[in-house]
């Protein structure tokens, strides 16, 4: 069995005294599709950022490529960059920007190798969700189901290990909804990148084939 990707062990996180998530355990492995869900407040996207690296847990250990994160920033940074990819319900486009320009953002911050790829892939991925007729179009005048499409692009530039989807279908309409989740389906099954979706979407969650939830600040099945 190939060595999980992420791993956290012990996992526990309060705010003002509520205890949030208490002794969370959960790996990501090569190739995975997980759905986290659970009602709102609940501590899935405390959970989200903290797999991301947004957030820091109060007690538990965490683990990357088999390896305990490091304590300097600019080593968390460099890990986020070159491993993970980041998809938000609110898009999180830069105005005024293209299209193109937006999806290549996050090559700013990450190292040399991992810039050159990234800039080769651009086109690849243009055409692989179908922005041809939109790559030089400001995001400002897109639709909802075609920004988050730049939005997906904009998280595979740097070839994640794993992609952590946070509400993306939220803004949508169904139609839209679907479109994004045949992709991140298709995303996963053909590229083995691995994916980690925090929904309260009972239709969304059911797109992944491993599905927990958050429940009494623990995760259990779904």
């Amino acid at each position: 069995m190939s060595k999980p990707l992420l791993r956290l062990v012990g996992i526990s996180k309060s705010y003002s005294g509520r205890k949030i998530l208490d002794g969370i355990n959960f790996e990501v492995y090569p190739g995975d599709f997980v759905s986290i869900s659970g009602i709102s407040g609940v501590g899935k996207s405390t959970l989200l950022n903290i797999m991301a690296l947004f957030e820091k847990q109060d007690a538990g250990e965490y683990y990357i490529n088999d390896e305990p994160i490091p304590t300097k920033e600019i080593d968390v940074c460099r890990i986020r960059n070159n491993n993970f990819g980041f998809i938000f319900q609110a898009y999180n486009l830069l105005s005024g920007l293209t299209t193109c320009q937006n999806i290549v953002v996050p090559l700013q911050y990450a190292d040399k190798e991992h810039q050159e790829a990234g800039l080769g892939r651009i086109k690849e991925l243009i055409v692989r969700l179908g922005l041809e007729h939109i790559e030089n179009e400001k995001v400002d005048n897109l639709s909802g189901g075609e920004k988050q499409r730049v939005a997906i692009a904009r998280a595979l530039i740097n070839n994640p290990r794993i992609i952590f989807a946070d509400e993306p279908t939220g803004n949508l309409d169904i139609s839209s909804r679907d479109k994004v989740l045949s992709i991140l389906k298709d995303l996963n099954s053909l590229t083995g990148v691995a994916i980690v979706i925090v929904t309260h979407d009972i239709e969304v969650a059911s797109c992944a084939w491993r599905k927990l939830k958050i429940f009494d600040s623990k995760l259990c099945e779904g």
